[in-house]
């Protein structure tokens, strides 16, 4: 059987919901919608329990609940653009909301696979498929903004040499460490380390740092 080829069906999971992912069967979050509502689905809710930013690496946390005829049922999903394909990396915080349901439904309905939606890496979930294909592959978005690698990696190295040359940093601390292919929710990390060290009040000088570009 080749990869993302359909799996054989079980008597209660059509095999248009299934998917083969190296010789593992996953099922797709349609599927455990179908699920769901074969047992009587009435509701769901999800809640944002943490905001994607760059001092926690751009991670999305949702947890949700669905009711059906058998009760209530609780499930937590996260995302970053570390455990999502690329193109689904600016929209964390939905995938995110998409993974707690999945769980959630999966318990509620006691179905016997994981969902394909909980795969990270460029495994990009049928939920998501309306995200723009002709996204970026490299950006991050900070504080509402897209920055590329490149604008990121340029506002690192600016603030690390402004940081050595002031003496709030030295050359065998992490922060000087990274190089440009890092994780970007790394390097946008390290940048803004940089900014507070470089803050007015961090500064023995009392003098403020010069204005640099976002992150």
């Amino acid at each position: 059987m080749t990869d993302d080829a359909p799996a054989p069906a079980s008597p209660s999971v059509p095999a248009e919901f299934l998917v083969n992912r190296q010789g593992s069967t996953f099922i797709t979050y349609r599927g455990l919608i179908h699920l769901a509502h074969q047992q009587g689905l009435s509701a769901t809710a999800t809640e944002l329990v943490q905001a994607p930013d760059a001092a926690n690496g751009m991670t999305a946390i949702v947890t949700a609940r669905v009711t059906t005829e058998k009760g209530t049922f609780a499930g937590m999903g996260d995302a970053n653009p570390g455990n999502v394909g690329k193109q689904i990396v600016p929209h964390v915080l939905r995938m995110a909301e998409t993974r707690a349901l999945a769980r959630a439904l999966r318990v509620a309905t006691n179905a016997a696979y994981t969902a394909l939606e909980e795969l990270g890496d460029d495994a990009a979930p049928p939920a998501a498929a309306s995200a723009p294909s002709q996204a970026p592959p490299d950006v991050i978005q900070v504080e509402g903004r897209l920055f590329t690698r490149a604008q990121v990696w340029a506002t690192y190295q600016q603030r690390r040499e402004a940081a050595l040359a002031a003496g709030v940093l030295q050359p065998e601390d992490e922060a000087t460490t990274l190089t440009q292919d890092a994780r970007l929710a790394y390097l946008v990390g390290a940048a803004q380390q940089l900014r507070r060290l470089l803050a007015p009040g961090a500064r023995d000088d009392g003098r403020a740092p010069p204005e640099e570009p976002e992150p």
